[in-house]
Parts: C-alpha cells; sequence; structure tokens
C-alpha cells in the first residue's frame, strides 16, 4: 500500500526526490490514530487524498520559548512548494487554534509536558504536520526586569561656582514599561536631598561641596536602576575690602603741597592685595596712583573725592572713599630756559632762564650742567664752560619765595 502511494506520487511528480517522497507521505499521514501501540510504533495513517491535487506538500516545523506558562512559538522555518497559508496549532490540552501567521503564543493553566502538533496547510490545498514534546514550566509571573537610568548632563566631575544655574538631564527605559519620564525619574544630592522629577530640570540653589548626583528610575513594578555623576559646587567669589588709612576725611592742602596717600586692600580668596590691584583715582584729576602708598603734589584746586578701588584675581571690587580739599595759594614755579653758544670761546654757551614763571616770585636758580658739575644763582642768567664739544642735558630746578620748586631739563648741543 505505502509503495503504491509513492508510485501514485511519482506519477504526478516524477522530479520528487526519495526523501521528498517520503516527506510527502509523512506530512499528510493522520497521526496517533491508532491507540494502545508500542512505544516505538510511528503511529501514522497513511492519507493518499493529497496526490490527486498535485505539487508537493509543505513540511511543518515550529521552535519555542517557554519561560513561563506562556511559550512562544515560530513556524516560519515550515516550507512548502506553494506559500503556506494556515497554520493549526493542537495545543495537547484540549484546546487549538488556526492561525494566518506562523508565530503564536499559547499559555497552559497548569505546568507538565504537552504534546503539540501544528499541521500546516498551503495554498494548493496541501497538507503538512509535525509534533513535539514541550515541557511547560511552573513558574507562572515573568521575573520583572529592573529599568537603566543614564545621566547626561551635567558633565562628570563639572565644578560650578554657588548660586550659578545648574542644568540636569537623563532618561531612564525598562524592558517591560519601556520609556520612563515624570515622577518615575528622581534626582538626589548627596548634601541637598531630592532636587528634581523627570528627564530634565535645573537648580541654582545647591549647597556648597562635592555632590554625589543619583538619577533613580522605578518602573510600574517598583524595581529601580540608577546612574551617578559627581559635581562640585565652590563657593561664590567674596569681593574684596579696600580701607584709605591717609590722609584723614575732610583734610586741607594748600596748592602744590605734597599729600601722601596709604591703604590696605583685602580679599577672603586672594588675601592682601597689592600693586596693580590697588588703585587711587580722584574725581578731580582722575587716577593719581596705585599700591598701598604713594605721593602728588599735582593735585587740582578743589574738592576731591578719593576713591580706592581694591579688584582681586576673579575681577571683583570694594571700594573705600576720603574727601580732601586742595586750597588756592601759592603755586610751584614753572621753569623755561633758553641758551646760546655764539659769540662765546669754544665750549661755553651762555644760558637765560628769565622765561621762567611764579606766581610769588623766583629766589633761586639751580643748574646742573650734565657733566658732573652744577651752580646755583639768584639771577636767571649764566654761563658755562663744558671743555668739550658735545650734547649734554642741562636741568634748571627754579624756586620761588613760598619754597617751592620745580625742574625742567633740556639737551643742550656745545660746539
Amino acid at each position: 500500500h505505502v509503495a503504491g502511494a509513492a508510485a501514485l506520487y511519482l506519477q504526478l511528480n516524477p522530479s520528487a526526490t526519495p526523501a521528498q517522497v517520503v516527506a510527502a507521505l509523512e506530512g499528510n499521514a493522520t497521526t496517533n490514530a491508532i491507540s494502545s501501540v508500542p512505544a516505538a510504533t510511528p503511529n501514522r495513517l497513511l492519507d493518499t487524498g493529497f496526490i490527486t491535487t498535485g505539487g508537493t506538500p509543505p513540511v511543518a516545523r515550529f521552535i519555542y520559548s517557554c519561560p513561563t506558562l506562556q511559550c512562544s512559538l515560530d513556524a516560519s522555518s515550515s516550507t512548502g512548494s506553494a506559500a503556506i497559508v494556515r497554520y493549526a496549532w493542537n495545543w495537547g490540552n484540549g484546546r487549538s487554534e488556526v492561525q494566518t501567521r506562523p508565530t503564536v503564543r499559547n499559555t497552559w493553566s497548569t505546568a507538565a509536558t504537552y504534546t503539540i502538533s501544528l499541521t500546516v496547510t498551503d495554498a494548493n490545498g496541501l497538507t503538512g504536520s509535525v509534533s513535539q514534546q514541550v515541557q511547560i514550566p511552573t513558574s507562572t509571573v515573568p521575573v520583572n526586569q529592573p529599568p537603566t537610568a543614564s545621566i547626561t548632563a551635567p558633565v562628570n566631575n563639572t565644578s560650578v561656582a554657588q548660586g550659578m544655574t545648574v542644568n540636569f538631564a537623563g532618561s531612564g527605559t525598562d524592558p517591560e514599561d519601556g520609556t520612563l519620564s515624570g515622577a518615575a525619574l528622581v534626582w538626589t544630592s548627596s548634601i541637598n536631598g531630592q532636587i528634581g522629577t523627570g528627564t530634565s530640570f535645573s537648580t541654582s540653589t545647591l549647597a556648597v561641596g562635592t555632590h554625589t548626583i543619583t538619577l533613580k528610575a522605578t518602573d510600574s513594578k517598583g524595581a529601580v536602576g540608577t546612574a551617578t555623576r559627581t559635581i562640585t559646587i565652590v563657593a561664590a567669589n567674596q569681593n574684596p575690602t579696600a580701607t584709605i588709612a591717609s590722609p584723614a576725611n575732610g583734610a586741607s592742602f594748600a596748592s602744590g603741597t605734597s599729600v601722601s596717600f596709604s591703604g590696605t586692600g583685602s580679599d577672603p580668596e586672594d588675601g592682601v592685595l597689592t600693586g596693580a590691584s590697588l588703585v587711587w583715582t580722584s574725581s578731580l584729576n582722575g587716577q593719581i596712583g596705585t599700591g598701598t602708598s604713594f605721593s602728588t603734589s599735582t593735585l587740582a584746586v578743589g574738592t576731591h573725592t578719593i576713591t580706592l578701588t581694591a579688584t582681586d584675581s576673579k575681577g571683583a571690587t570694594g571700594t573705600a572713599t576720603r574727601t580732601i580739599t586742595i586750597a588756592s595759594g601759592n603755586q610751584p614755579p614753572v621753569p623755561n630756559f633758553t641758551y646760546t653758544c655764539v659769540g662765546f670761546a669754544p665750549h661755553q654757551c651762555q644760558l637765560d632762564a628769565s622765561s621762567s614763571t611764579d606766581d610769588a616770585g623766583i629766589t633761586l636758580y639751580a643748574w646742573n650742567w650734565g657733566n658732573g658739575r652744577g651752580e646755583s644763582h639768584t639771577t636767571p642768567i649764566a654761563k658755562n664752560y663744558w671743555g668739550v664739544t658735545g650734547t649734554f642735558n642741562v636741568t634748571l630746578t627754579v624756586t620761588d619765595t613760598g619754597g617751592l620748586t620745580r625742574s625742567i631739563t633740556k639737551a643742550v648741543l656745545v660746539p
């Protein structure tokens, strides 16, 4: 009978190989048709009805995954000469179902070993079947997988000044729940406690110190995943302090009198400030000096607001002010001279300081000839003999009746 069925199949499918003939006959036989047969018996009832339709019957195959009482089954590895259009499953527990797609899931009520059968039907109406013994495990609930948290901002080990805004961004994903957001994402600081929720937020209230920032992602089953970053909040730069020691506030000075200034600057971070970090200005004269002390006699007549500005290494400033008055009175003299060497002996010139001026009158003309020698006169005209030809820097210092002095230096070409 089997040989006749094989001959009939080959008559309609002359190019079929022996293996294809066996697969066609076995695939279309009815399984488990006879009861109480020995365990090694194939127990297939030959069915030749498919042969009259022509074509090669499909070969049914499937794989499965059963981590719990629910299994995922995939019959996409089934093949046939025509497209497979029907997948009939028998779950071995009195239930069955038919699908047009190769993948399916089924849930059993109890753990046991079940014989699962699949019959596939192709577009020609040909069928093929396969059965497998499948062990269904005892677990009834899939193990919940914890979510994953990720921080994208700020950069790890960032340092930020206190009071500056820090931007936080991160994400959370869960194998079961997908993307997490809102209250499922909680941000905490090891110093400040909870500081925010959700995928992003900003804050400027973090305390000074090194913070371990933790983003905790919590899924719908309460499982958690965390990510951490470290940031340091440094104390904000404090302004320096400036102090003026002299002159006394409200002091008055005659015009041309030398006025001495002294003061200090200190900074919480930099300590004592000196040099160019301390700048003195006058409301009338502008900048008049730098450093902890200096003197000047060139302040203009009037009331000056003197300001000492201390600047630290971060550019923060602190100021102190005093008010002083420069009163009009004897003004320093204004020196000037001309010279001529024409009509005099070689290496000799005459110098004339009569163009020097003073409001009270000049009493002394002191000359430095630029060659290590000098002399003083009460009259403005003087002669000097240098002894050699050359250019000499001659300095004239004039003194007025009030004792005020000023100097001027000119280059004198001695023939």
